[in-house]
């Protein structure tokens, strides 16, 4: 009888183990997979801002004087440009942010 419940105990505590380097396996891929999304949001975040210095720049290259060239124009239009460059990194995007995630993960491509 001791047999046969040393040999319960011990496929038990087998079971328990296996269950449990299961669980830390499941644990650890949810954490990597986590890492990667937050590796591409802020890529994808560091994308919009360097789309924002672009836009910026083709703003200033004023070709002609606007007569409604106000501050609250300005502000608008830096308004815009924010948004849009978001729109643009967030969609398409110039191909910065794969660049970057694939740099700093390079076991894994990424492709949009």
């Amino acid at each position: 009888m001791e047999l046969t419940s040393s040999m319960l105990l011990k496929a038990q505590l087998i079971q328990k183990q296996h269950m449990h380097n299961n669980l830390q396996g499941k644990v650890k891929k949810a954490d990597q997979s986590d890492e990667k999304d937050k590796l591409h949001k802020v890529a994808e975040e560091f994308e919009a801002i360097f789309v924002k210095y672009i836009l910026d720049g083709m703003r200033k290259a004023e070709l002609a004087e606007d007569p409604l060239n106000t501050e609250a124009v300005k502000t608008y239009n830096s308004l815009m440009d924010y948004e849009m460059s978001k729109k643009i990194a967030f969609s398409e995007g110039f191909g910065i942010s794969e660049a970057l995630v694939n740099q700093l993960s390079p076991q894994e491509k990424v492709r949009r």
